[in-house]
């Protein structure tokens, strides 16, 4: 295996990972934002808030991982690689809607419904012989909701 292929390897795992973790606080923080009457933008003294701010970088740091990737990797891991990227959101965001229904209850049964999730979608990934991308940001997906759940960490 060269250099450029393993490069190449660790560039798509870590792009996949940041790229998710980027889009699922951006996700929230919109969310946050419009749930919220858009609060946190209604600073009366038209000064930048820290949360303009934090998406502001966070966007910009996904678009310079994206060109810096673009340049290393070929064009079909980095189709697969973005692909992977926007499948975490998604995932993430019903893990974690699951866990906000299931509040309360006992983690066996937030698991339960969580691997109802998980586990049709690595089985369709298994099936369409998915790029490993996919797999990796399916599994990366659950470890972080087991971890979430494990250290009781409130959203």
């Amino acid at each position: 295996m060269s250099i450029k292929n393993t490069l190449g390897l660790i560039v798509s795992a870590v792009l996949i990972m940041f790229g998710g973790f980027v889009l699922f606080n951006v996700a929230f923080v919109i969310l946050g934002i419009l749930v919220n009457g858009f609060e946190i933008f209604a600073d009366a003294s038209g000064e930048v808030t820290r949360e303009m701010l934090l998406i502001a970088v966070f966007i910009g740091l996904v678009v310079a991982c994206a060109i810096i990737a673009k340049f290393i990797l070929s064009k079909d891991q980095f189709k697969h690689t973005m692909f992977a990227t926007l499948l975490t959101l998604p995932l993430m965001t019903a893990l974690v809607m699951v866990g906000i229904t299931l509040y309360g209850q006992s983690d066996l049964v937030i698991l339960l419904v969580g691997g109802t999730i998980i586990i049709p979608t690595l089985w369709l990934m298994i099936k369409k012989r998915a790029n490993w991308t996919y797999l990796f940001a399916v599994f990366y997906v659950t470890c972080l909701g087991i971890i979430i759940m494990i250290f009781n960490i409130d959203i």
